[in-house]
């Protein structure tokens, strides 16, 4: 994190942030900060890859996003009720929103267009 946040505060050695991040990650191992980091990238990357299909309403994004999404979120559950973190108890959150989100979208999209009728 040192690298991440030297600059700004050697502009600002009070920065707000940059001191908040620093602190935050201070009590963790570099194994632990480590594989946060790499989390936090895949999830990112996938993120990103069905994000993708799903802005080009590809059939094949939808329930996979909810797959990929239900995988992070269990895994996530699970390391939030081990641990009692704060920050991955919100992105837990975040991504059940997402989540709904995608599955409202994914109903539109399954249902069928209903032609209309012209009166006669």
């Amino acid at each position: 994190m040192r690298f991440l946040t030297a600059n700004e505060l050697s502009e600002d050695p009070s920065d707000l942030v940059a001191n908040a991040a620093r602190r935050a990650v201070a009590h963790l191992s570099h194994d632990t900060a480590a594989f946060a980091a790499a989390y936090l990238v895949v999830n990112g990357l996938v993120k990103l890859l069905v994000v993708g299909g799903l802005l080009r309403r590809r059939a094949w994004a939808f329930p996979t996003a909810l797959v990929l999404l239900g995988g992070f979120i269990a895994y996530q559950g699970y390391r939030v009720a081990l641990g009692h973190s704060l920050p991955l108890a919100v992105l837990t959150l975040v991504d059940l929103g997402i989540g709904w989100a995608i599955w409202r979208e994914y109903r539109m999209v399954r249902q069928p267009k209903v032609r209309r009728q012209e009166p006669r």
